[in-house]
C-alpha cells in the first residue's frame, strides 16, 4: 500500500463552540466572528431554575472550553455584557474543567421505557 503526503498544514480547528491550536495544544470558546450574543431578560416570566442557574451554566461552559484562566477571562467578556443586559448580577467565574466534570454531581435521568414486544396486536383495517 503506497502512503499518501499532504501538502497542506493544519494548525487550527474549531468544532462545538470549541477552538483548539494543533501547535500549542491550547484550546478557547469560539464565536463566529459578529456573532451577537443575547440572554433572555431575568425580569421575563420565564423557569426559575433556568434563570436562576444561567450565570452558573454559561461559566461552566466557558470554562470547560478554555484552556486556562486568562483564555476565561478573555472570552468572558462578551457574555458578561449580554449576562448583565439582561437583567444578571452575578459575575463569571473560571472552574476548572476537572472540578466542574465529577460524576459525583452528575444528574441522572432514569427512562422508563415501556416494553411494547409482548404488547396486544390490534387487527388493521
Amino acid at each position: 500500500m503506497e502512503k499518501v503526503a499532504s501538502d497542506f498544514d493544519v494548525t487550527m480547528g474549531s468544532f462545538d463552540d470549541a477552538e483548539t491550536c494543533l501547535r500549542t495544544g491550547t484550546h478557547k470558546p469560539y464565536k463566529k466572528p459578529n456573532a451577537n450574543i443575547k440572554y433572555i431578560n431575568k425580569e421575563i416570566n420565564y423557569l426559575p431554575s433556568i434563570k436562576r442557574n444561567r450565570t452558573k451554566s454559561i461559566a461552566i461552559c466557558l470554562s470547560n472550553n478554555s484552556h486556562n484562566a486568562e483564555i476565561f477571562q478573555q472570552a468572558a467578556e462578551k457574555y458578561q455584557e449580554a449576562l448583565t443586559g439582561g437583567g444578571y448580577k452575578q459575575q463569571l467565574r473560571y472552574t476548572p474543567a476537572h472540578k466542574t466534570l465529577t460524576h459525583a454531581g452528575a444528574s441522572r435521568t432514569n427512562t422508563n421505557l415501556k416494553d411494547n414486544s409482548q404488547a396486544e396486536k390490534r387487527p388493521t383495517q
